[in-house]
Order: C-alpha cells, then structure tokens, then sequence
C-alpha cells in the first residue's frame, strides 16, 4: 500500500500512528514525571503507570497473539485516550496485541 493510500485509509497504520503521536504530544505525562512498572500475572502484558502535574497514565500492551488476563494492582476507573471508552483497572481483558493508553486525570 502506498502513502497516499495509507494517509485515505483512518485505519491504515500511518493514521493509527499519528494518532499516536497527537496523543502523547497532548499528555506531557508520557515523557515526564514518574514511571512505575506494574506486574501483571501473566508475562505477555507489558503495563506500566506513569504520573505528572496531576495525571496518570497507564499503558498496558498485550504482547500476545492471544486474549490475556491482564490483573493490574490497581483501582478505579480510567479513560481510553483514543476512543473515551472507560475502563476498570482491576482486571482487563485484552485481544491478541492489544495495547490501551488510559487516563486517570487530567491536569
């Protein structure tokens, strides 16, 4: 596929990664502050927890090409940054390679 056709297509992988960029240029967070890994059970969710001037991230990635568990030592809700979808942070369900950005506050 060529970039004109990427760039017609919002779900092709050059629209999927300018929304990532959009994304972390809006939250200073990601760049900044505290980092704090978190220690799913099962090894292929990558999660980590990040803070600064008032907000929270938490990445979770599932690494697999399969649906994983992902239990987090977390509570409350968080904010899906890509499509304001609201999460619990105790446990979440994750599809093969899915990865979720979420908010637990804004500054």
């Amino acid at each position: 596929m060529n970039v004109a056709a990427q760039r017609a297509d919002p779900g092709s992988l050059f629209q999927t990664l300018r929304r990532m960029i959009r994304v972390r240029k809006a939250h200073p967070v990601f760049g900044r502050g505290t980092f704090h890994p978190l220690r799913p059970a099962h090894s292929a969710v990558l999660a980590y927890r990040r803070e600064y001037a008032g907000e929270t991230i938490v990445v979770v990635q599932n690494l697999s090409d399969r649906e994983q568990q992902a239990v987090l030592d977390l509570t409350g809700l968080a904010t899906d940054l890509f499509t304001g979808a609201t999460y619990s942070l105790d446990s979440l369900t994750l599809a093969p390679c899915q990865y979720l950005w979420l908010s637990r506050g804004m500054p």
